[in-house]
């Protein structure tokens, strides 16, 4: 059986750019504002649902393009259009209320990030050593 990205013609990168690109307004969809939509789009538990209600999508597309996928007359604008239009439903009706909350709730997890750069050319400008610390 042919991937989702086969039948739409495109790459498999070019199909994790858009799903993800999906998720990202998806979540800004269901969020009040842009702090609370940052808080969905890295809560695991939020993206799991997610790709849960878009593979029942997901399977419903590949039931009606099964007959078609071979199809001449069937262009890949068609089938494109198709797949937005039954993965569509998630965004319009999906808001899991109990998890959104939970997203906004979690205290985010303070890590260290470092970044080291020894040597640093800026303009002809030579930097020896900047440390940068990100909290």
């Amino acid at each position: 059986m042919s991937t989702i990205y086969e039948i739409l013609g495109i790459t498999a990168d070019e199909f994790d750019i858009y799903y993800f690109d999906s998720y990202l307004k998806w979540c800004e969809k269901v969020s009040v504002n842009l702090r609370d939509a940052q808080k969905l789009i890295c809560y695991p538990p939020l993206f799991r649902y997610y790709k849960t209600e878009i593979a029942k999508c997901e399977e419903e597309f590949r039931l009606r393009i099964k007959n078609y996928q071979n199809s001449k007359t069937v262009t890949l604008m068609d089938k494109k259009r198709l797949y937005e239009r039954c993965t569509e439903i998630v965004h319009q009706t999906c808001r899991p209320v109990p998890l959104i909350e939970a997203a906004i709730i979690a205290q985010p997890v303070n890590r260290e990030f470092n970044i080291s750069v020894l040597c640093v050319a800026v303009r002809g400008v030579k930097i020896d050593s900047i440390t940068l610390r990100l909290n």
